[in-house]
Order: C-alpha cells, then structure tokens, then sequence
C-alpha cells in the first residue's frame, strides 16, 4: 500500500517533528514576548500614574481630597486597587485591605513606589499585584497572537515543502535499488544504479553496482565455463567414440597405434576431470594438503631435474637463481610441483628455441618470492587481467592439444591461496613473461639455508 511507503513514513515524520518544533518554539515566543511587553506596558503606566499624582501634590500642596483625583475601581471588577501614603507613612487613599489614615508597617513601605516633588518624597504609591493593562496591552495581545499563528502556518507549509523534498532525495536512491533489484530477479543481472551521494546511501549504491557486475561476470563466467567443459569434454570423446565405432564395425583393424590414441585420450579425460575435480575442492576449501617443512631450494632443484630434458629438445636453457639465506616453507610438496609444473609447461611452450627459463627464489617479507621467468612472446596487455580465469586461453583459436585445457594457471593460483600465498604475472615487454608466488615461512622457523 502507497500509505506504508518509506517515502510517505518519512513524510510524516519529518511532519510531526516540524510541527512539534512549530508548537514549541510558539508557545515559548508567545509567552516571552507577552510577559515582557506586558512588563513593560505595567511599568509605564505606573511610572505614568506617580508622576500624575506627583503632580496633583505639586499643585495643591497636600493630599487632600486625593480619592476625588483618583476614582478606585468598583468591587465587582475583581481587580486590587491602589494606595497612596503621604510622607508619615499614612493611607490617604485606601484601596483593598486598607483604611485612610492608617499606618502601614514598614513591610510594605519598602515595597512601595517613592513619590518625588522637586527630588523630595511626598508620598509613596503601593501598586496591587493585578495591576490592569490598558487597552494598548491587549490590542497587541490580539496582534500577536494573529502574527504567531501566520508564522505557524507558514512555517508548516515550508516544512511540508522541505520533507516532501528530502523524502523524495532520501527515497529515491532506494527505488532505484528497488527497481534494480526487481529487473535482477526477472534475470537481467547487470543492473547499475545513479550514485548522487558521498553518504551511506551513496555507498550503498556503489556496493550494489560492484556486486550486480559481480553477479553479471559470474553469471557470464558460468556460461562459458559450462561451454568449454562441454567442448573440452566433447574432442576426445568424439575421437574414442569415433574409434571404438569404427573398430566395431570394422571399418578400422585394432592396431597398437590406435590403441595408444585411445589411451592417451582416455588420460586426457581424466587428467580433465581431476582438474575440475580439483577447481571445485578450492571452491569449497576442501583441497587436501600434505604440509611439511621444506626447503624452496630443493623445489628449484626438482623442477630443474624433471624439466631438463623438455628443456633440451628444445635448445632452451633452464637456470638457477637464489638469494639467500632462506628460510623454510611449510607446503604440499607435490602440490607445488604440479603449481610449478604448468607454469614450466607454458614457459617451455612459448618460449622460442634458443630461449632462457630461469627459475628463481629470494627472501620476502615474512616468507620466500619464487619465480619462473621465461624469454618468450610474453602475455597481451588487454589479457592480463583474466590469465587465471578457467578455460581461458589467450590464443582462442588454438587447439585443446596445443594450448591446455585453459584450467592449469586457475588451478595454480587455488593451490597457492591454500597455502597462503600469492601468485601474480608480470609482463615485460621484449622479454617475455615473469610469474611470481610468494608463500609464508614455516612457523616455527626450523633452520635457515
């Protein structure tokens, strides 16, 4: 329902807080104001009044017949009347409570109102607590009233414009992500929103486009994954498939030729499969490690003897490079032959003959840097970013058998993490490509190399 929108929820609170505010600042502005002008008017009018009875002294010299100059208000007025003392401290002019010539205690003598002819006191005025206001103080009573109640009402439509424009500025952003987020259900996942803010809702937005491109790329990488395992999967069982028909059939006589064909392939399969295999326990963290404390020269040292021979056919060279001293890392030692291993098989297959493969290992940080550099044709600049992407092969044209399943580098880079480790690729342009892994020292530290 409209009415249970957040839009109209915020509408309606900044409403009952300017309202409150509104009622707030008028009553207390009413009240000051009242009292003080009230004040004010009070005490001109009894300033007023001794001077007029100053005056009446002046000109008759005595009190006499004061109560003729001053009329008292009636009794059913309500209202307190005055009291004149001349200078012995006698009423003679009695209002409510008193009796002319009365004396009056010294009490209120001192709360009274000297009265002065030429700077002597010839009396004293003692003024009720309900001195009546006249007609001045009320005619402004009734105008501030109305001006207090025009300010109210404008300062509320003012405060209904201001939240109607803050609720819009506020929800907005929100049926934005709202709007976004309905399209993403209905499986257009690559949704971007406006980002107007540097506030919490402005972070919200940035962290919904970085997760919709998230979910779009994952989406997209899925896709293509599916795809390659299917194409990946389909070459060399077509080929088996293809075979055994044919030799079925015989068409084709079973020769050891085209047996070893259908092993090779069959490994292919399965070198795939515990590929993949391997890919979904990174996933999930569940891949099997067999730590031990080792030394990263005695990794060098095994590459360099499995890899010598490949070298040589080759007429590519494999060297050695260590700094030391080294300290010793805790690893899988098969797992990170079989990490080495694709990065020695790439560097083998791009690196022209006559080439250099130099294997490398120094002191880093709080751990070892090892690195395999080669001097072949080195890695496009716009492929970088997705070298350790599944099925991703830089040359898209190039063939299963020739250029890998594309799962070797994704599968290295799962390895190393497990290990808490890093592996990154540096391209350098002329000379090849550089892959760096750095893995953390063994804990405790045994010995140094």
């Amino acid at each position: 329902m409209w009415w249970r929108s957040l839009f109209i929820k915020q509408l309606q609170a900044f409403l009952v807080v300017s309202i409150i505010g509104v009622l707030i600042v008028g009553f207390f502005l009413r009240v000051t104001t009242q009292q003080g002008f009230d004040t004010y008017v009070q005490a001109q009018a009894k300033h007023d009044l001794v001077m007029q009875l100053g005056s009446y002294y002046q000109a008759l010299g005595s009190w006499n017949n004061i109560a003729a100059f001053y009329h008292q208000p009636d009794a059913t007025s309500g209202l307190v009347s005055l009291t004149v003392l001349d200078n012995q401290n006698t009423v003679v002019l009695a209002g409510t409570g008193y009796t002319v010539g009365q004396v009056v205690p010294a009490s209120v003598i001192t709360a009274a109102t000297p009265i002065l002819v030429d700077q002597r006191v010839v009396g004293r005025a003692v003024f009720p607590t309900n001195f009546p206001n006249n007609p001045l103080a009320q005619t402004y009573s009734r105008y501030l009233n109305e001006v207090l109640l025009l300010a109210s009402a404008v300062a509320l439509l003012v405060a209904f414009g201001v939240a109607l424009l803050f609720s819009n500025s506020l929800t907005r952003p929100v049926r934005a992500l709202t709007s976004a987020l309905h399209a993403m259900t209905s499986g257009k996942l690559h949704q971007q929103v406006s980002v107007a803010s540097r506030d919490e809702l402005g972070e919200l937005a940035n962290a919904f486009n970085s997760m919709s491109a998230e979910i779009a790329l994952g989406n997209q990488q899925r896709r293509q994954l599916t795809a390659d395992i299917a194409h990946d999967l389909q070459t060399p069982v077509m080929l088996i498939a293809g075979y055994i028909t044919a030799i079925r059939d015989g068409v084709l006589p079973l020769t050891a030729e085209r047996m070893t064909v259908l092993a090779e392939e069959s490994q292919r399969l399965q070198r795939l499969i515990e590929d993949l295999r391997t890919l979904s326990l990174a996933d999930t963290g569940e891949i099997s490690l067999y730590r031990e404390p080792i030394t990263p020269v005695s990794l060098i040292d095994r590459l360099i003897a499995i890899y010598t021979d490949q070298a040589a056919q080759k007429g590519i060279t494999l060297q050695r490079q260590v700094v030391e001293p080294l300290p010793l890392i805790d690893v899988d030692r098969e797992r990170m032959i079989q990490v080495f291993g694709n990065l020695m098989v790439n560097a083998l297959r791009y690196t022209p003959d006559g080439g250099t493969i130099t294997l490398g290992v120094e002191p880093a940080g709080q751990g070892v840097a090892m690195t395999v550099r080669d001097t072949g044709i080195g890695i496009a600049p716009e492929v970088l970013p997705r070298i350790f992407d599944r099925f991703f092969r830089e040359d898209r044209a190039r063939s299963t058998g020739d250029g890998g399943s594309g799962l070797g580098l994704a599968i290295a880079k799962a390895i190393v993490e497990a290990h808490g480790g890093t592996i990154s690729v540096v391209r350098r342009i002329g000379s090849g490509t550089c892959f760096e892994i750095t893995l953390p020292k063994a804990m405790p530290e045994l010995d140094k190399i």
